[in-house]
């Protein structure tokens, strides 16, 4: 069968940030830095990277490959050495897109990763969990009767994960920012948006000590502009604490 796809060619390019840490620990005086390595991951047509985890012997990469895969983007995992040599690559998806955006280590010692995933003409919040070397372990797909997508993945304290990401499904207006946490076998425990009556995005979601949740993205509802920095800081169980804005 003929291949019919036709995009332009722009595979992965990643840079290894190694050079600039150690610039900063051993000559702050210098401003200039050396470049270790930079490489390039990918087939033929576009490949894009958007994360990457590190690991006591390289690095994982995550990111989307419309070069391989099942048919349309997919998710795309590169396990890399401390030289950039690739040590494994996996795809995950179905035939329609599916777009990874987000990877984080198991406390098993594997790999979760967010994204989205398209059903129905819909997009929906898509997590995969693999092993060490990229076996997949389980996924699932989380949305309502809107678009729903995961841009942030982060391991919690009590084993679990909070995914950020944003949501038309349910909340004030057009879309808004997206908790889901989800316990470490993948199974929602709660879900929570935040935001206005314009558009809100989620971005990115950390857990402080005690246990909260700050996640930044932008706000359309609120702040002086047409869009401005967006932060909400809940509880642990996403009860919203204050949420502000900058810009």
């Amino acid at each position: 069968m003929v291949n019919t796809r036709i995009r332009p060619l722009r595979p992965v390019v990643i840079t290894t940030f190694t050079a600039f840490v150690t610039a900063i620990l051993l000559a702050q005086s210098v401003h200039s830095q050396d470049l270790l390595w930079q490489k390039r991951y990918g087939g033929i047509y576009n490949d894009d990277g958007f994360a990457v985890a590190t690991v006591t012997d390289g690095f994982v990469l995550a990111g989307s490959t419309y070069s391989f895969g099942s048919g349309d983007f997919d998710l795309y995992v590169v396990r890399l050495d401390t030289t950039g040599e690739v040590l494994w690559s996996k795809t995950f998806g179905d035939t329609l897109g599916d777009y990874g955006y987000d990877i984080e280590t198991t406390a098993s010692g594997g790999f979760i990763l967010a994204g989205s995933t398209m059903k129905d003409g819909l997009t929906n919040v898509f997590v995969v969990c693999t092993d060490y070397t990229g076996q997949e372990l389980w996924r699932k797909s989380f949305g309502g009767a809107g678009s729903d997508e995961g841009r942030a993945i982060r391991r919690t304290q009590d084993g679990g994960f909070i995914i950020c990401g944003t949501s038309s499904s349910s909340g004030a207006g057009y879309s808004d920012l997206y908790l889901l946490k989800i316990n470490a076998a993948g199974d929602s425990l709660w879900a929570r948006t935040y935001g206005g009556a314009g558009g809100e995005s989620g971005m990115s979601v950390h857990e402080a000590g005690d246990g909260s949740l700050i996640a930044v993205g932008s706000s359309g509802s609120f702040g002086e502009g047409y869009s401005s920095m967006y932060a909400v800081h809940t509880s642990a169980n996403g009860d919203s604490l204050w949420a502000t804005t900058y810009g």
